[in-house]
């Protein structure tokens, strides 16, 4: 019913768990933890019941994920200022993982201090250098300087993105677009 997660817990300091979706309905007060904790439940949006059953629970709605699905397309494209990241890239993803997500569920949620919900997905990140999370990471660069990355994950037959930033001064450009571009041209 509640999955323990390890590494949410160690990055929050609390005890963090994943509600499983198909266990919401027979969920009650007596299956929460002591103390405090943080549990979170991914709920479809047009699913009533199970809002209304976790609100009675004093569960709150943080935010909102969509997803995007899009058929590959054979459009060339010029790989000019994407590539693969490297161990070197490192620091500067983290950094730049670290300044971005101010809209995430962790930066809306006033229970964590801005700090906490900053560094989670700086080691998020960091979790793909050490082979813990995701399968490929694009990077978007010019003059050797990093302005943006893209996180895939491999399910099945499709690519998801789990993270995609942009430093702030460089957004609405087109970088997140030649990224997303780029993951489609390589692995049409």
């Amino acid at each position: 019913m509640l999955n323990f997660d390890k590494w949410l817990s160690k990055q929050l300091f609390v005890p963090s768990y994943h509600l499983n979706e198909n266990k919401i309905n027979s969920f009650t007060r007596n299956g929460i933890p002591y103390g405090p904790v943080f549990i979170d439940a991914k709920v479809g949006l047009n699913d009533h019941i199970k809002i209304r059953h976790l609100h009675k629970l004093n569960f709150k709605s943080i935010t909102t994920n969509i997803q995007f699905k899009k058929r590959i397309s054979s459009k060339i494209y010029e790989k000019k200022n994407c590539r693969f990241a490297n161990s070197k890239d490192k620091i500067i993803v983290k950094k730049i993982a670290y300044n971005s997500f101010i809209n995430s569920r962790f930066h809306l949620d006033k229970r964590f201090p801005k700090k906490i919900a900053k560094k989670l997905k700086s080691e998020w990140v960091n979790n793909y250098f050490y082979n813990n999370r995701g399968d490929w990471m694009i990077l978007f660069e010019i003059n050797k300087k990093i302005l943006g990355f893209l996180l895939l994950l491999k399910e099945k037959k499709n690519l998801i993105i789990d993270l995609i930033a942009v430093k702030k001064k460089n957004q609405n450009k087109g970088i997140a677009t030649s990224m997303i571009n780029y993951a489609n041209h390589y692995f049409i």
